[in-house]
Order: structure tokens, then C-alpha cells, then sequence
């Protein structure tokens, strides 16, 4: 007899388990009384959960949950932009480098824009 976890209960519980294991669940069942409180609460705790009124939340609360994501998302650019912008910086330090979207040259020790034959 294998040992038999949690997991191996709720997959019972929810008729996952292939004829072997289920009866090798029985067994254990049969004779491990703390198994089977463990069963009756996994049991009881399914029970609450299908009769559970579950609703969906309210439209401020999904525009909050988007507004937060977004703005993470945003921080999370800004700084890995910045990160970049610093690799490159310490990378060339001294060198002057071509801006090729803004047709100027960078400084690489300040790394601001530079006018074009600026040195």
C-alpha cells in the first residue's frame, strides 16, 4: 500500500483516479481512521464550495484591478528603459554615440540628445 496524500484524495473525491489507485485509496480508507477525516473534511469542503454563490465583481472593481495592471506595466517599461539606458551609458563611457532616431549624437556620459556636430 502506497502512501496517500491530499492530492491523492481530492482526486478520489472527484473520480480522477484509474482502478488501481482508487483501490489502493479504499484500503488505505479501511484502515487509517485519520485518512478518513481527512476525506470527510475534503468531503465537507467540497460540498461548500458547489452550493457557494459565487458572483462576478463589479465593474469598478475590474477597471481598478486593469488601471493597476496597466500602470505596472508601464513602471515595468520605464525601468527597464532606464536599466538600459544606464547599460549603455556605463558600456560606452566616453564615446560619443550616433542618435539614429533622432538623426543627432548622444553623449555617452550624459546620454542626452546631442545637436548634430556637436562633440
Amino acid at each position: 500500500m502506497s502512501n496517500v496524500t491530499p492530492e491523492d484524495l481530492i482526486s478520489y473525491l472527484y473520480g480522477e483516479t484509474d482502478a488501481t489507485r482508487t483501490a489502493e485509496i479504499e484500503s488505505a480508507l479501511s484502515a487509517n481512521w485519520a485518512l478518513r477525516e481527512k476525506l470527510s473534511v475534503l468531503q465537507t469542503s467540497m460540498h461548500r464550495l458547489d452550493k457557494a454563490k459565487l458572483s462576478s465583481p463589479s465593474e469598478g472593481v475590474l477597471n481598478s484591478i486593469m488601471a493597476y495592471a496597466q500602470s505596472a506595466v508601464a513602471y515595468d517599461a520605464k525601468g527597464a528603459l532606464a536599466h538600459s539606458q544606464d547599460a549603455l551609458a556605463h558600456d560606452t563611457q566616453g564615446v560619443v554615440a550616433h542618435d539614429t532616431q533622432g538623426g543627432g549624437e548622444k553623449s555617452a556620459q550624459s546620454g542626452l540628445p546631442q545637436p548634430p556636430g556637436a562633440r
